[in-house]
């Protein structure tokens, strides 16, 4: 993998590299800099996604009304899932909460 020629380190990665020793990655494929700031802004980003998944998990919880840790939560984000899919779940089990 190569760094694309347009890619831009997320904000902060190149403070992070610099507190690195410079041969923390002596023989490895991130010895070159482009492709360690490239892969510690994939990191960076894929924790904001978390967060950010959690923050949607809350908020389909609260539309729905259905407690957070429900089984019919992780089931409608199942990542191989369709959305409409995912809101067929959800509309089930709301039916079945109203219903009970």
């Amino acid at each position: 993998m190569s760094a694309p020629e347009c890619f831009t380190p997320l904000k902060g990665v190149e403070e992070i590299l610099s507190a690195l020793p410079s041969d923390a990655f002596a023989g490895t494929p991130l010895a070159s800099v482009s492709l360690r700031e490239r892969a510690l802004s994939l990191l960076c980003a894929h924790d904001t996604m978390l967060r950010e998944s959690e923050r949607l998990r809350s908020a389909l919880a609260a539309l729905c009304a259905i407690p957070e840790d429900a089984a019919a939560l992780d089931q409608a984000l199942a990542p191989d899932l369709a959305p409409l899919d995912g809101l067929r779940i959800l509309a089930a089990n709301t039916a079945g909460e109203r219903a009970a």
